[in-house]
């Protein structure tokens, strides 16, 4: 659970206090400085603030302590009020023609097909069409080896590697490391109900305290599982 290993921060429930302090304070100062002396985060300020009703005073904003300006610098560049903007009625107006991306160019990232990669899974990948679509277009490279063999996968079966012959390097995965099989039966290679009923029941116990765990490390009640 990712509460209780602190990976969430637990949700703030703000006390009359603080709700006090945001309504007198945040109109004029830095959100910030109210969160560090809460002890939250910025933006569980700003949803305190909003649930309020509460807004920034303009005329602080536009003062020194509001960040934006100190009364003097960047006047000269900000629109004025009145002032059109050049590119007014002039839209997909070209600034660059010379330096802008050509079309039909690849990208600099681009892959030719027949690139092979190691990819997040674990396995290696190649490419075998260019549509744009990264899931159309890799293939695991294990079953594309098998499929230039034996044509396409059947339905309801999987290419994987025979046992403890996994490889990781492209001239290695030939077919007589490969075999095709039903999913029941890559299910049942995966489970731990292969190792027999006694660790079966081991594991789903393990599952049992962890879940009693957790709830009670969130302060949940723990109703009684049976293994």
């Amino acid at each position: 659970m990712t509460k209780s290993r602190n990976l969430i921060r637990p949700k703030w429930r703000p006390d009359a206090v603080a709700i006090e302090l945001v309504r007198r304070n945040y109109a004029t100062s830095r959100t910030a400085d109210l969160a560090q002396v809460l002890g939250v985060v910025y933006h569980q300020v700003t949803r305190l603030a909003q649930s309020l009703g509460l807004k920034k005073d303009q005329a602080w904003l536009n003062g020194p302590d509001g960040g934006r300006t100190d009364g003097q610098r960047g006047m000269g560049t900000r629109f004025q009020p009145g002032q059109v903007p050049w590119t007014k009625g002039r839209k997909g107006i070209r600034t660059s023609p010379a330096t802008e991306w050509q079309k039909g160019r690849p990208p600099l990232n681009f892959s030719p097909i027949g690139t092979v990669r190691l990819g997040g899974c674990g396995y290696l990948q190649i490419k075998v069409q260019a549509t744009g679509y990264p899931p159309r277009d890799w293939l695991m490279l294990h079953r594309h080896v098998w499929q230039q063999a034996h044509g396409p996968v059947p339905q309801g079966h999987v290419v994987v590697f025979k046992d403890g012959r996994r490889r990781l390097t492209a001239d290695e995965i030939t077919l007589d490391v490969l075999e095709c099989i039903t999913r029941a039966e890559h299910m049942a290679r995966h489970t731990f109900h292969q190792y027999g009923p006694d660790i079966a029941a081991v594991v789903q116990l393990r599952g049992v305290l962890s879940r009693q765990i957790n709830r009670r490390a969130r302060g949940e009640d723990t109703p009684t599982e049976a293994p």
